[in-house]
């Protein structure tokens, strides 16, 4: 059964989602609001920019005062978010944090896991915040974390949002999750590929409309000027009009 509903502008909520005040939440487009997700809009609204993803047991609260949340940003599991908080756009936010009433996050920044943002506090941009020996502690960001953390939302775009039992095999490790995946694809250590496909070859993989794609072709990694040969295997699992990926299972081939 599908549990998800697309708007037009490519939004994605899970069905296990409870929400109030719907007419009062604003979704830019390209946002994923997970499994078990609360946004509570009733009284005030709730902004959330573009491309940006809500892991499961993510509760919004703006009861209060209207919450805006920025684009490319991501809210980690059973994270909580109250009134009048304000998120600037391409921030991390870690599982377990709670953001107090009226906290203000600027720009490109990290908040770890389980880390709670006392009310009315300010994190300045390109800024980490983590808790140590039960101390706020926050450490500087360089410039290009701006792109990285961009780079990855559009991978946690691409690899789907069904991703915590989404799997991907790149040589010879296997990952599983959506988190794990996006760690694996941005710490591989080039900066951009140019992918020129060979074949590509597709067939029905069930009677509930799976795909199973194969993908040959090369890679040219950044300024290199020899391409490498790589062998590619998706499968694709409807959902809400789209496709997500279940299994990706990546080779690159030295013969």
């Amino acid at each position: 059964m599908d549990q998800w509903v697309e708007t037009s502008s490519k939004n994605r909520l899970h069905k296990t989602c409870k929400i109030k005040g719907l007419k009062q939440i604003s979704l830019a487009g390209r946002c994923t609001i997970g499994e078990h997700c609360h946004l509570n809009a009733q009284f005030n609204s709730i902004k959330i920019g573009m491309n940006s993803f809500f892991e499961p047991f993510v509760t919004v609260d703006s009861s209060k005062a209207e919450v805006k949340i920025g684009s490319y940003t991501r809210i980690g599991s059973k994270t909580t978010i109250g009134s009048g908080a304000a998120i600037g756009s391409r921030v991390d936010v870690g599982s377990g944090c709670i953001l107090e009433p009226g906290c203000v996050i600027r720009d490109c920044c990290v908040i770890e896991d389980h880390v709670r943002i006392p009310a009315n506090y300010l994190v300045p941009p390109f800024t980490r915040v983590t808790i140590e020996s039960g101390t706020l502690k926050e450490y500087d960001l360089p410039p290009s974390y701006r792109q990285i953390n961009e780079d990855k939302l559009c991978i946690l775009e691409a690899v789907g949002v069904r991703v915590d039992h989404s799997m991907l095999t790149f040589e010879s490790s296997q990952i599983q999750g959506a988190r794990n995946i996006i760690e694996k694809l941005t710490s591989l250590g080039f900066n951009k590929v140019a992918h020129r496909i060979s074949t590509l070859d597709a067939q029905p993989a069930s009677e509930n409309g799976d795909v199973l794609v194969m993908v040959t072709g090369e890679l040219l990694i950044d300024d290199e000027q020899n391409t490498q040969r790589y062998s590619q295997v998706f499968h694709l699992i409807p959902d809400a009009g789209s496709y997500y990926v279940l299994n990706d299972i990546f080779r690159l081939n030295y013969a």
